[in-house]
């Protein structure tokens, strides 16, 4: 259990060779679906029925488990889900925006949610400017969007200061004078304009200051929900900046990271998450292939033991509505992980991510 946590440590993907993480990642799928058995009578029932024992031997096995639906997700109660000892010890909750049907709501304990942040903060490391020792991030979603207090608390973990949007900071002008007022180098902001999970975007804050990044030293654009366009991304770095763009959804928060070289590929998250592209038949396809998005929560991360079962809302195998092409040659960046590309996403405001 306690070789598990190398998946959270920073620069994670190359923490450990292939080989090792294959076996990491078996142990920890292993002892996930054993928790979801014990402690889970909707997800006893699931497993009994598809035959999968509660001590899995391969990921072969695992991938026999049909993907779960979002039709089938909504027919649940949230509490479903959930080990009924673990109520009284729940840290989060966030719901889906329900841009592609009815809002479901998902829980986090704190060794969940340290995982997730954990595992955020190891990505942004992989992009973080070395020479911007002192990170002073403004965030720019809002705290009651699931990826508002990730920001925080993975920014933290790499020892920023995150400036939270003031709730009355809607317009273009009182933003830009939040970033100035903290002198923030670091703006966490999605790109396109319309979306309910931030204040005003990057779009919107260049319309109104074409010089953005340049004028008030903003060295790193982090952002997240949409491919960001090459136009943009181009903009930015003209100005300065580094862009790193996040691939996520709202039930399970990051699942992967724009590589630095190729940026319209995405090196996929270890640690809180198991992601999978999978055919029609909920099969992980071959390298090269086109398919559905299938997700696992993981990993918590708790201060004594390490790392350990997920405890919050047990997720295993969710079709998360979206698709994209798997991809696992060589990367020139450096990074081993497995890494996707055209990713279609399942509603028109990228799944509430």
């Amino acid at each position: 259990m306690e070789k598990r946590s190398l998946f959270f440590e920073p620069g994670h993907p190359n923490a450990v060779s292939t080989e090792q993480r294959a076996a990491l990642l078996l142990e920890a799928v292993r002892a996930q679906v054993a928790f979801a058995h014990r402690h889970v009578p909707f997800w006893a029932d699931r497993l009994q029925k598809h035959g999968l024992p509660p001590a899995l031997d391969s990921l072969e096995e695992f991938a026999a488990l049909p993907p779960m639906t979002k039709a089938e997700l909504r027919l649940l109660s949230p509490w479903d889900l959930l080990p009924d000892a673990s109520r009284s010890r729940l840290y989060l909750c966030r719901a889906t925006s329900g841009t592609t049907g009815v809002p479901a709501s998902f829980f986090w304990t704190r060794p969940d949610w340290q995982a997730l942040a954990m595992t955020l903060a190891a990505l942004l490391e992989i992009h973080r400017p070395r020479t911007l020792l002192q990170l002073v991030a403004f965030n720019g979603y809002h705290q009651g969007h699931l990826m508002g207090p990730a920001y925080d608390d993975g920014l933290r973990q790499m020892g920023a200061t995150v400036i939270p949007r003031h709730y009355l900071a809607d317009d273009e002008a009182s933003t830009v004078q939040q970033i100035e007022t903290f002198g923030c180098n670091t703006l966490v902001l999605a790109q396109r304009s319309g979306l309910k999970k931030s204040g005003k975007t990057v779009e919107d804050l260049l319309r109104h200051e074409p010089q953005l990044f340049r004028r008030h030293g903003i060295r790193w654009w982090i952002g997240s929900s949409s491919t960001f366009t090459p136009e943009l991304r181009e903009r930015a770095c003209g100005q300065g900046a580094t862009v790193t763009n996040l691939y996520g959804s709202s039930e399970f928060g990051t699942l992967g990271i724009a590589c630095r070289e190729h940026p319209e590929e995405f090196h996929l998250a270890l640690g809180h998450v198991y992601v999978e592209i999978v055919d029609a038949r909920g099969r992980p396809v071959m390298a090269g292939r086109r398919g559905r998005v299938v997700i696992t929560r993981l990993l918590g991360h708790d201060q004594q033991r390490g790392a350990v079962p997920q405890a919050g809302s047990q997720l295993l195998r969710l079709d998360n509505g979206d698709e994209a092409l798997l991809v696992d040659t060589a990367c020139t960046c450096g990074l081993t992980t497995p890494r996707i590309r055209d990713i279609g996403r399942g509603g028109a405001a990228g799944a509430g991510f």
